[in-house]
C-alpha cells in the first residue's frame, strides 16, 4: 500500500511492508533493509538556509485492517449481537447482554458462513449492523 500526502514542508510517501516482502534494488517505496511487518514513510526534507534537500525514512504505525480491530464488549453491544444473530437464525437464546456459550457459538457460525475472522472484531459487528464505536 502506498499513500501520498503532504506534511508541513515535506512530501510524505508511506509504504506498508508485509511479511516476506523484500525491496527491489533501487526501490523508492522501501527503505534499505526494512523489517518485515513494519511500515515506513519516506520524507523529503526541503533545503533551507543553504542546506540541501534530503530524504529520510521513518517508521510509522501501520494501518490496521478492520477485521483485526478487536473491540471491548459492553452489555449493550452483546445484546445487539445476540439480537442480530437471532434475526439471522444463529442464536436462539435470551437477549441478556451477557456473552455465553450460545452467543459465542452463534457468532462463530456466522463468522464462518460469511468468511469473517473469529472473535469480537469491528468487521463482524459491522456485518451484523451492531454499532461498535
Amino acid at each position: 500500500m502506498v499513500r501520498f500526502g503532504s506534511a508541513v514542508g515535506a512530501l510524505v510517501v508511506a509504504a506498508s511492508l508485509g511479511v516476506g516482502l523484500a525491496p527491489a534494488a533501487g526501490d523508492d517505496y522501501c527503505p534499505p533493509n526494512p523489517e518485515p511487518g513494519k511500515c515506513y514513510e519516506k520524507v523529503l526534507l526541503p533545503g533551507y538556509d543553504g542546506r540541501e534537500s534530503r530524504i529520510e525514512w521513518r517508521e510509522i504505525p501501520c494501518r490496521t485492517r478492520m477485521s483485526d480491530v478487536r473491540v471491548i464488549t459492553t452489555p449493550a453491544m452483546v445484546s445487539g449481537v445476540q439480537a442480530a444473530l437471532a434475526t439471522y437464525g444463529y442464536y436462539g437464546g435470551s437477549i441478556t447482554g451477557q456473552s455465553n456459550a450460545s452467543t459465542e457459538q452463534g457468532l462463530a457460525r456466522f463468522q464462518a458462513d460469511y468468511g469473517l475472522k473469529p472473535g469480537w472484531n469491528a468487521a463482524t459487528l459491522q456485518a451484523l449492523g451492531v454499532p461498535w464505536r
